[in-house]
């Protein structure tokens, strides 16, 4: 066997393992009535507290850039990202005295995630593509904000797992905003590296949606869409390098198959 068809049998393997952990579900999602506006409940699992070191451990031992914040840390993440972006979509943390609801509450965000634009048959290629485009400028609005990561240390926003799940695009708006900040980057990695991984994560996993004769127009679009060249460039470059064999939390991202993941790759790599 040749170290190509190793390391292609190893992606796989860990391909099958991500879409195994992708099923998985750390949170309760509800959606209530308040006072006539529709709520989100959103709190851990039980067992969760053993479930999330176990998968920090994992997520270390692969290399991995991110990590699951623990239920305490989650929460307070997610208002210290709220309040520096300026929304009023979290109205209320834990505690909450709410039938002993121990989670996040927040206002539903008009619009739909990005991942049933890309799916759904009945938007054109140029619609699905302008969705992915306002997701771009809100991610590169989202990183230009300063949030407290915990001890007052104040750093730029990155999301962690920036796929096309955690956006809700509203078409009527033209607009979107980033949601579910329960898994953070390491705040030891640099700005420019948390910026690019948010970048690769949002690509892959709308390539996962859309069908292979788009990946051209895809690409085109990240590289014309996204003004911070800096971020580009380092995203061309960990292309080049350790993102050539793509770990199993990134496949849980976006479980394209090699060969399509390496065609994605290419074709960015190709637009100068």
């Amino acid at each position: 066997m040749t170290i190509q068809s190793t390391n292609r049998l190893i992606y796989e393997l860990r391909r099958l393992i991500g879409l195994v952990l992708a099923r998985g579900r750390l949170h309760r999602i509800r959606t209530v009535c308040v006072d006539g506006a529709q709520v989100i409940m959103k709190s851990r699992r039980c067992g969760s507290g053993f479930v999330v070191p176990l998968g920090n451990l994992f997520l270390f031992l692969e290399g991995s850039d991110v990590e699951i914040l623990p239920e305490r840390e989650w929460l307070q993440w997610e208002l210290a990202v709220d309040a520096a972006t300026s929304g009023d979509c979290i109205f209320r943390s834990y505690p909450v005295p709410h039938n002993h609801f121990r989670g996040l509450l927040s206002r539903k965000c008009p619009g739909q995630p990005l991942r049933e634009i890309l799916v759904d048959v009945t938007w054109s290629l140029d619609q699905k593509l302008a969705a992915i485009r306002w997701a771009l400028y809100a991610l590169y609005q989202l990183h230009r904000q300063r949030a407290n990561w915990g001890n007052g240390n104040l750093q730029s926003i990155s999301h962690g797992d920036a796929t096309a799940d955690n956006v809700i695009v509203s078409i009527k708006s033209k607009s979107a905003r980033w949601i579910d900040f329960d898994t953070r980057h390491r705040s030891h990695f640099s700005e420019i590296d948390r910026r690019a991984d948010d970048l690769r994560a949002l690509l892959f996993s709308s390539a996962a949606c859309l069908p292979p004769t788009c990946y051209g127009c895809l690409a085109h679009t990240f590289m014309s869409s996204h003004s911070d060249e800096q971020v580009l460039n380092r995203l061309r470059e960990r292309l080049l390098s350790d993102w050539r064999k793509l770990n199993t939390y990134q496949l849980a991202q976006a479980p394209l198959s090699w060969v399509h993941a390496d065609s994605l790759s290419q074709l960015l790599l190709s637009i100068s």
